[in-house]
């Protein structure tokens, strides 16, 4: 732990907002999503109507404290499932989706439930809940199961198109914005370095310059001892990633461990998938520096875990997604509510949405065909959450196998990340 909380206490980095401190003021308190499954995205903090807000007698110029005030004001739409105790009152819901309130603490919260969008039982939802977990974990990396979390990604979908109070946007702008700023000044693989690497193998191979991988005297253990140094820098990079994005470092300290190391090696997934050439079956190494083969990959050592990393590539790139939208995906990754030990699941979940949000708008503007990207995109969720626990299985398999070697081959860093922080 004391690697990770080197990287957590420093300060460097931290985003810093009056209008995201006040966010996280209005929506902090726990709760235990009824639907928290490897997938579940959280619920929708953004009302189903536009509220507007007017000011008199005040100087019309201080914008934060107005946003800061219509936060503050937010009210969610009116038809709701509201919860006292362990009694539900269901209610029938409209617009695809249920409004759970939770009373104890006065914040609104939006459960996205995989059944009939109708009047609905507690019953009910638990057992699509247990549909859904099942769904997931069978589906397999080749043939991702597309109906996983279909019904949650729809109600998403619904939720970010829907309008919402001028204070949101212009947060949601400003979570769009540092995200994306944070993405490119932590991430080595974007299009444009990744498109200059592959020029260049491209040029060396036409020249006969480029060796031939497959051929190469360097055994598929000391390429993997390479490819593992490069790795690291990578790592850290994706943990400073996180500790940029707004609303992290509002966290408990504790949530933000849990954050870290169950969400960080989905976002080095992310940013890997863009050193892959599926059509080729080749992959650029983390520096950028060779060009490998499937096969070599697949002959080093935990070969068929990293295997799968073609399958992520050819179900992630073709989606189309620049550097900014992949940024943005990431982040959603990170705040999961389903993360197990969070100390206040909806904060959590409410910046999820946020980020939610603004991956959607940084999609109109960029696709014709925002909804059909957004969607997608979002549908994969699952396939990463099931490629990070078989990460952690496989580190384990190695451990017990031989512990000495796992040892010398691993850094702290990697095993508290990737190893102790699934456990």
């Amino acid at each position: 732990m004391a690697e990770l909380q080197k990287f957590i206490q420093s300060s460097n980095g931290a985003f810093k907002s009056d209008l995201m401190k006040s966010f996280v003021a209005k929506h902090k308190g726990g709760y235990s999503p009824s639907s928290a499954v490897p997938g579940f995205t959280g619920a929708g903090i953004f009302p189903s109507t536009t509220t507007t807000s007017t000011t008199t007698g005040g100087d019309t110029t201080d914008n934060a404290n107005i946003m800061r005030q219509n936060i503050d004001n937010n009210q969610t739409g009116a038809n709701t499932n509201t919860t006292t105790g362990n009694t539900t009152t269901t209610q029938s819901v409209t617009n695809s989706d249920n409004l759970n309130e939770n009373n104890g603490n006065g914040n609104s919260n939006r459960n996205i439930n995989n059944a009939n969008r109708n009047t609905q039982t507690t019953t009910t939802t638990t057992k699509t809940t247990s549909s859904t977990t099942t769904a997931t974990k069978t589906a397999s990396p080749e043939q991702p199961d597309t109906n996983a979390n279909v019904s949650e990604v729809t109600a998403i979908l619904e939720e970010v198109k829907r309008a919402v109070p001028e204070a949101v946007q212009l947060l949601v702008q400003q979570v769009a914005d540092a995200t994306v700023d944070a993405h490119m000044a932590t991430c080595m693989n974007t299009h444009k370095a990744v498109s200059e690497a592959t020029q260049r193998f491209m040029a060396m191979k036409e020249a006969g310059q480029l060796p031939d991988m497959s051929k190469l005297s360097l055994s598929a253990g000391s390429m993997w001892e390479k490819m593992m140094e490069q790795m690291m820098p990578e790592m850290g990079k994706a943990i400073k990633f996180c500790k940029m994005l707004p609303g992290f470092s509002e966290l408990p300290q504790e949530d933000q461990m849990k954050l870290i190391k169950h969400g960080s090696f989905e976002v080095m997934m992310t940013r890997f998938a863009m050193l892959i050439d599926h059509e080729k079956e080749t992959m650029l190494d983390p520096s950028h520096k060779m060009v490998c083969p499937r096969a070599v990959i697949l002959a080093m050592p935990m070969g068929k875990f990293l295997d799968g990393f073609f399958h992520v590539g050819a179900q992630f790139n073709p989606i189309g997604m620049t550097d900014g939208e992949i940024g943005l995906f990431t982040a959603v990754l990170i705040f999961s509510p389903c993360r197990p030990g969070l100390t206040d699941l909806k904060l959590v979940s409410n910046i999820q949405n946020l980020y939610q949000q603004a991956l959607f708008n940084l999609m109109k503007q960029n696709h014709s065909d925002p909804e059909e990207k957004f969607s997608k995109t979002l549908s994969l969720v699952p396939m990463f959450r099931r490629i990070n626990e078989e990460h952690s299985k496989a580190l384990g398999g190695m451990k017990m196998q031989s512990p000495d070697s796992f040892d010398k081959q691993f850094p702290p860093l990697h095993k508290e990340l990737y190893l102790e922080g699934q456990q």
